[in-house]
């Protein structure tokens, strides 16, 4: 039979060793130019934060250097985004296509293989004026 000292010993030990576990940090996003990222110098798996033209259609969400870019956009995977700045991006800058529409964003969130192509693991996109 467990005394109670035993016991209370016991549970400020298992107490005390979860206050040593590592918490969870928000991810340290590195800048990148739209360029370098849609270049394909940016390995997968990197946190970044780029700003550029994105649009939102029935398609998808993409990104690209701006709005009369000729390079193929990257796809943008929004789900995992906060839902007043998923409203805001789908409201402000849906469009058909780059050309008639789109805002200009800032983008944070880790690059990785969506399909068969690099894209945009999004955690947060800001929607911001046009510099």
């Amino acid at each position: 039979m467990t005394s109670k000292s035993q016991f209370v010993s016991l549970l400020v030990l298992a107490s005390w060793s979860l206050t040593l576990q590592p918490m969870a940090q928000a991810p340290s996003y590195r800048p990148v130019s739209s360029g370098d990222l849609l270049g394909g110098y940016v390995p997968n798996g990197e946190w970044i934060e780029v700003t550029g033209h994105a649009w939102v259609s029935d398609k998808g969400v993409f990104f690209n250097f701006n709005q009369p870019s000729a390079r193929f956009p990257m796809r943008v995977d929004i789900a995992n985004v906060d839902a007043e700045h998923s409203r805001r991006l789908n409201s402000e800058c849906g469009s058909l296509d780059q050309f008639r529409g789109g805002c200009w964003v800032t983008i944070r969130g880790q690059t990785g293989l969506l399909g068969d192509r690099q894209g945009i693991l999004a955690r947060d996109v800001e929607v911001t004026p046009k510099r």
